[in-house]
């Protein structure tokens, strides 16, 4: 038998001991949970290279020698903002995986990491924050028949933006060709692309989920941390408040918030993050009971470290597993909401390309089947994808799992 050399095996031992490992070993076992956690970044990649796919504008145009790209020059601050973070993170993940691979520790590559990104976002945030944006009223479609010989233009695959109206293309069955190319999920009452919307309407329930639970998860870790880990006075006076939210109904009180707020996405976010936030906060103080009594919080103590060390350091990693299974759940929820508000008319105002502002366009014929079955199809795919990888992670991360 021929021994490895003792490289391999550091190499093996810092894979092993790697953080979430054992986690991403027992989540592959999983096939469902796999599956839902491809979809989610599947859904990802569409609402982030949104514009690459379906816009009326090239990505690539030579005309009188001239190369540009008028998609590029385009871009809203919101899209330069998804499509740059977006590279910032994946570079920041690969770079992680490797550097634990060579043996660093999680800790170290973290830090070394951060502080190499951390310019980055500040950089992008600057220039999303100063980035003026215009109105490109080119048509550009139009423009591609008259081309001279050596002339060309690069167009997405869905050559139509999710706002494009065509009066004479009025409710165009799923697979109809267009002038400029085939509505392949059809057109609504306005001549606008279905799948154009629905691409683009990604954006809008994913931002919503992620950026509404997000910030639930922030007031709930906070609130139900303190009681939790303080107990008596705090405990209960924060438990008081946790009862009280909870005993309105969160639909009705989005619904009256809704009714006297701006309409708009950015407060939809706000609303559903202020409305559910107690059902973290009674998890994580279940949670900081539990730990609070154990020996490493009590040798923390001994030692003299600061309560807010102890809880941010010490406890809350060790606390983190059940959150994340229900952020994971909550962002379906949310997404849900959305699409329940918008399907209502206090979503998202027109003419955001909002999923469900999609399907309550379809209630005006049964005749347009494709406006009913295509928008719900993509909010029942989305909830059917976090709910698999919410229930893969809880399993997952079960205790009585692991080896």
């Amino acid at each position: 038998m021929i021994s490895s050399s003792p490289e391999v095996q550091e190499a093996e031992r810092s894979r092993r001991n790697a953080p979430g490992s054992p986690l991403v070993r027992r989540l592959r076992q999983n096939k469902l949970g796999w599956v839902g956690l491809a979809a989610v970044i599947f859904l990802s990649c569409i609402a982030v290279f949104a514009p690459f796919l379906a816009d009326h504008r090239p990505i690539l145009m030579k005309q009188e020698d001239v190369l540009s790209s008028p998609l590029m020059s385009g871009l809203t601050a919101s899209d330069w903002f998804l499509f740059g973070g977006f590279w910032i993170a994946a570079g920041f993940w690969i770079a992680f995986r490797l550097l634990m691979r060579k043996g660093w520790t999680a800790d170290r590559a973290g830090r070394c990491l951060w502080r190499i990104t951390l310019p980055l976002w500040i950089g992008l945030a600057v220039f999303c924050l100063t980035r003026k944006e215009f109105v490109d009223s080119k048509d550009y479609g139009s423009m591609k028949p008259g081309f001279a010989p050596g002339e060309w233009a690069l167009f997405p695959p869905i050559p139509y933006a999710f706002d494009q109206q065509n009066l004479y293309e009025i409710y165009e069955n799923p697979g109809a060709g267009g002038p400029r190319g085939v509505h392949w999920l059809g057109t609504d009452a306005t001549g606008r692309d279905v799948l154009a919307r629905l691409i683009h309407g990604s954006r809008i329930s994913l931002s919503i989920g992620f950026v509404a639970v997000g910030l639930y998860v922030l007031i709930g870790t906070g609130i139900g941390a303190l009681a939790g880990y303080y107990g008596g006075r705090v405990d209960a006076a924060l438990s008081r408040l946790i009862e009280i939210v909870l005993c309105f109904p969160t639909l009705f009180l989005i619904l009256a918030v809704l009714a006297v707020l701006p309409q708009s996405i950015f407060t939809i976010m706000v609303v559903i993050g202020f409305t559910r936030w107690p059902d973290v906060a009674r998890l994580v103080r279940g949670e900081f009971l539990k730990h609070k009594a154990m020996e490493y919080v009590d040798a923390a103590r001994a030692l003299g470290t600061p309560a807010h060390r102890i809880i941010f350091r010490h406890v809350l990693p060790n606390a983190w597993s059940p959150i994340s299974v229900s952020a994971t759940f909550g962002i379906s929820g949310a997404i849900l909401i959305e699409s329940a508000l918008s399907f209502l008319g206090l979503g998202a105002p027109p003419p955001a390309p909002s999923w469900g502002q999609a399907l309550s366009a379809g209630r005006e014929g049964i005749a347009h089947w494709w406006m009913v079955v295509f928008p719900g199809g993509a909010i029942f795919a989305t909830m059917t994808a976090f709910n698999l990888l919410g229930e893969a992670l809880r399993d997952a991360m079960d205790p009585r799992l692991k080896t």
